[in-house]
């Protein structure tokens, strides 16, 4: 093979080798980007929400309760401030569950079970403490109907919380895997590389090195002949 085609050659299996590893480099900074950015617009989001939800339906009936034991108005803050808050927290979860059917379908099944609880349970509660019922306040507060409302919303909190955790570890493992891939054709890419120079090298020291030397050498043999022959 002449010199031109070799370094054509070299040329092509350059741009091909550039061409291959910077499609899996950009493919794999894709992936980690797009994991990452899962993480932080998804995992971390859903977390937060999900625990803020869980402490204001906690307070909705913490503030209900200390209302009916006390009978102060003043007592029903937190279940002010519960209600306000978990209708936020559910309206977010709502937003970032949007692709995601079960868990959707969890925070709908808590919602439903939250505004009956307020509608059943906790208004009839508080209107009969304000009227000085509270005998028949805590009947409704106690009745079968409040603890199937907060058991439910409990089991399905929890469920939900369950279920972003562990969306959570695909997303963490996914990541991962994809970090892993990146570093592993940065790695190849190099060794490739260099191997590649390598090549290039001792084919160049071979096809034109070598030559240039050794015509080096016959031409001084043959000055030094001349010199002889005078």
């Amino acid at each position: 093979m002449s010199l031109r085609k070799s370094a054509w050659l070299a040329v092509a299996v350059a741009a091909g080798l550039v061409l291959v590893f910077g499609g899996f480099l950009f493919w794999q900074t894709v992936g980690v980007s797009a994991a990452e950015d899962r993480v932080r617009t998804f995992y971390f989001p859903a977390v937060a929400q999900a625990g803020l939800m869980e402490t204001a339906l906690s307070d909705m009936e913490r503030g209900v309760a200390n209302h009916l034991l006390t009978g102060r108005e003043a007592e029903l803050g937190p279940y002010v401030n519960g209600v306000r808050r978990s209708d936020l927290a559910l309206g977010q979860l709502q937003q970032l569950l949007r692709g995601e059917p079960e868990l959707l379908e969890l925070t709908t099944s808590i919602r439903s079970d939250r505004d009956s609880w307020i509608e059943e349970i906790a208004t009839p509660t508080n209107d009969l403490v304000r009227e000085g019922e509270s005998a028949a306040a805590l009947v409704v507060f106690d009745s079968p109907l409040a603890d199937e409302l907060l058991l439910q919303m409990q089991s399905d909190s929890s469920t939900l919380g369950a279920l972003i955790e562990e969306e959570g570890v695909v997303i963490f493992d996914e990541l991962t895997t994809q970090n892993y891939l990146l570093v592993v054709t940065v790695v190849v890419s190099v060794l490739l590389l260099w191997g590649f120079l390598m090549g290039a090298f001792f084919l160049a020291r071979r096809r034109i090195i070598e030559p240039v030397d050794d015509l080096g050498r016959q031409v001084r043999l043959v000055a030094r002949r001349g010199e002889h022959t005078r």
